[in-house]
């Protein structure tokens, strides 16, 4: 982001459902999200673990169906807010990420997600890195703003301070991780010369979701290896699959 240019790094620990005192540059709406009930905290357990352990598509279609269900429950509208955010698809996320500051802009959820936004539309650069770093010292750690912090380092081309995000990311929830958090670690990795680590989660990523963008990110860290006819073999491999 724009403040790890000039100013000091991001920390990693994140407010998970707290508001957060002194971060307040977001305008203050009124609250129109609701506690969450029993059904809509068993709708995103179930949704999280699915993300973390399984499938990110799979947790992606849960969540497109739990905003329905669920219109008011923050959680699920910044989750979901996430999870199209990671796939680089601004114009999709950044409903949903309104949606959530309009639940409550005052939440860490809501001010992350108004920081996001601004830092998406190249406005109030330096106060929203700012508060985006104030609201990461707070504890307890929450995964998904953590995992937006690390999107918005790839976003910002800081591989070096995206490296530490993923890495503390993928340490706190339950293996193997979601593959667009594998997909962007390896990205930064190569990007920092770490080919070899690059290459462990290029391969996760495939594992779980075949298509050719994640085919395609295998075959630029086996070049980068040093290996280009088994970069060839997985770019051909991919391109004879995904014709059939």
């Amino acid at each position: 982001m724009y403040h790890r240019l000039k100013y000091s790094s991001i920390a990693l620990a994140l407010a998970a459902v707290c508001c957060l005192a002194g971060c307040n540059h977001a305008q203050t709406k009124t609250a129109t999200a609701t506690p969450p009930s029993a059904a809509s905290t068993a709708a995103y357990h179930a949704a999280f673990t699915t993300w973390s352990t399984q499938s990110q598509h799979d947790a992606e279609r849960l969540l497109e169906n739990d905003v329905i269900i669920y219109p008011n429950d923050q959680r699920l509208a910044f989750f979901r807010a996430a999870c199209m955010r990671s796939r680089f698809d601004i114009p999709k996320a950044r409903p949903l990420l309104e949606k959530v500051v309009e639940l409550d802009a005052n939440s860490s959820m809501g001010q992350c997600a108004s920081d996001i936004l601004r830092l998406d539309e190249g406005a109030d650069l330096v106060a929203s890195s700012n508060n985006l770093n104030a609201l990461s010292e707070q504890k307890p750690v929450d995964p998904i703003v953590l995992w937006l912090n690390g999107i918005e380092c790839r976003s910002f081309h800081q591989s070096e301070e995206g490296v530490r995000v993923y890495k503390q990311l993928l340490s706190i929830i339950p293996k193997p991780g979601p593959v667009l958090a594998h997909q962007t670690y390896a990205n930064m990795l190569d990007e920092t010369g770490d080919h070899k680590e690059a290459l462990v989660h290029r391969l996760i990523a495939v594992k779980q979701e075949p298509a050719p963008w994640s085919y395609n990110g295998l075959a630029n860290t086996l070049d980068r290896l040093g290996r280009p006819e088994d970069a060839a073999k997985v770019r051909q491999a991919a391109a004879e699959g995904f014709r059939q």
